[in-house]
């Protein structure tokens, strides 16, 4: 094939990455922190009833089927863009365009939403925390300020920056952050856990009785919410299975490392290791933390002060939100407080760093395909890490995230929510036909990893019940969201995404057009695997 139908002949990136880094890309993203901070304060308010622990162990099998074709997937397309590659070299380009086009805005949009939680409880939550272990006031006033929209958006978008200048760097300085903000950001999580699991019950109740101090103490939050019309709920299994979306959510990202495979050495080992190792010690994690929690707070309290946090608020005692690492540091020795909230801190960052890591890589295939301007797919000589790319993501996510501050965007945000798992289904799609389709057939012959169960391709099972439940998970969450607070802006937030899909949908057009009339024809590139 001409090589006229790619930007060049080599892409410029280099395979530095080991099984470690996918390991960290996954962890990261997965962000235990971050999803642990989702998963106690929305889910017990949307999903009243449901077992977080089960819920979560639900999440986790159907995340070992979502492991799997990723994992088959690179393996067998080892080239950085994740989904792009797969979609584009299986179902065709329009399709992958289509469907990675869409999941990168909606990272830009998710960058936007774990920045604002970065900043309003991770970083204000470090200072307010500290200054209640410490009896200083002032630095209590810190953590509020910084909770407040104009300080936590000037926070949030020096920490963009930074994220982008480490993704940019690239090399050993990139591996040198991520080894030291994930070795914190894990000892944050042993801590967590101790802390719960350890502290003593009368403890937490003194405390927080101290800070609440005229206003509601921990004996009169339940009868609080029962006052005013809340009724704790028992135990639902069908709560449980309806909160498989965001369970499957709170997972995401742990597959994320494929999405460098044009970049990561001896791939046949890298993918399987580094993808289900991150899923696997997320998924104990997020089981482990909410029994812990519970066992030392009460379900039922915490259930209620989460309604006031929500339905509320003019009564809610607290000035931040009720998230673990504050309720951790309720419980934790004084001298512990501060440690934690600060380790705590890096699981934020460390989930945004991977995502520029990432999400530059499919703006870079795209690029590199001359779906999208050429410009993108340079690389740098110095840093072998494709800048241009980098700074659109980061031009991105800065706009997201100064909607999120200033106006009701972080609500509309959520609401892309039930799309994106419709998006996200055409992976798995391709997955199940891959082994099948004439464009990737040979590309799956020559896999060095193609397990089978009987005559049948595994990638075809699990790529099967991945669709199956998306699918389900795209009706469950948008039926869930139409009955909740979020119901007035989810028909503009579906309205938003089609509208960006048709968008991509038109910049292929657009490209195709564009190099069609140079002589070039698109769709020779997605006949085989692009160069490395």
């Amino acid at each position: 094939m001409s090589k006229a139908a790619y930007a060049r002949e080599a892409t410029g990136l280099v395979r530095e990455y080991s099984t470690i880094d996918v390991f960290y890309i996954g962890i990261s993203i997965l962000g235990i922190g971050t999803a642990l901070s989702e998963l106690i304060t929305w889910t017990p308010y949307m999903y009243p009833g449901a077992n977080l622990p089960l819920m979560m162990f639900f999440g986790l099998i159907v995340s070992v089927f979502i492991g799997l074709n990723f994992i088959l997937m690179a393996v067998a397309m080892p080239r950085s863009g994740g989904d792009y590659i797969f979609i584009s070299r299986t179902l065709g380009p329009r399709w992958g365009f289509l469907a990675n086009w869409t999941l990168v805005v909606q990272n830009m949009c998710f960058v936007a939403i774990d920045t604002t939680l970065f900043t309003s409880m991770f970083v204000a939550g470090m200072f307010y925390t500290t200054g209640v272990a410490t009896s200083n006031a002032g630095m209590m006033d810190l953590g509020g300020l910084i909770a407040t929209p104009p300080v936590g958006f000037a926070i949030a978008a020096v920490a963009i920056v930074f994220y982008a200048i480490v993704t940019g760097v690239g090399g050993r300085s990139y591996k040198w952050v991520t080894l030291i903000f994930m070795s914190l950001a894990l000892l944050s999580v042993v801590l967590l856990i101790a802390v719960f699991a350890l502290s003593s019950h009368a403890s937490f109740v003194s405390t927080f009785n101290s800070l609440t101090k005229g206003a509601l103490s921990y004996e009169q939050v339940v009868d609080k919410a029962k006052g005013l019309g809340y009724v704790i709920p028992g135990f639902s299994l069908a709560a449980t299975v309806a909160g498989l979306p965001y369970a499957v959510m709170f997972y995401a990202g742990f597959e994320r490392g494929t999405y460098v495979a044009g970049e990561t050495k001896r791939i046949s080992r890298a993918m399987p290791i580094g993808v289900l190792l991150s899923l696997a010690i997320g998924g104990v994690a997020l089981m482990i933390i909410p029994v812990v929690l519970f066992n030392l707070v009460g379900e039922g309290w915490f259930k209620s002060l989460l309604y006031l946090y929500y339905d509320q608020p003019k009564v809610y005692p607290l000035p931040v939100p009720p998230s673990p690492n504050i309720l951790a540091a309720l419980a934790a020795p004084a001298a512990l407080v501060a440690v934690f909230g600060f380790t705590y801190m890096f699981w934020g960052m460390m989930n945004n760093i991977a995502r520029f890591q990432v999400f530059s890589r499919c703006i870079f295939a795209w690029s590199f395909d001359r779906t999208f301007p050429v410009r993108f797919s340079r690389v740098s000589d110095r840093f072998h890490t494709p800048t241009y790319t980098v700074i659109l993501f980061l031009v991105g996510t800065l706009i997201a995230t100064a909607l999120a501050y200033f106006t009701n965007a972080l609500s509309f945000l959520l609401s892309i929510i039930g799309i994106g798992y419709l998006i996200r289904s055409f992976v798995h799609i391709s997955a199940t036909a891959m082994p099948y389709r004439k464009l990737s057939k040979a590309i799956y012959g020559l896999s060095p990893l193609k397990p089978s169960i009987g005559k049948l391709p595994l990638i075809t099972v699990s790529g099967i019940i991945a669709t199956i439940f998306f699918l389900y998970m795209s009706y469950q969450s948008y039926s869930t969201l139409i009955q909740k607070p979020f119901a007035a802006i989810v028909g503009p937030g579906i309205g938003a995404i089609l509208f960006f899909g048709l968008g991509g949908l038109g910049i292929y057009q657009i490209a195709k057009m564009y190099w069609a009339k140079k002589g070039i024809d698109l769709n020779m590139a997605f006949q085989e695997l692009p160069p490395e």
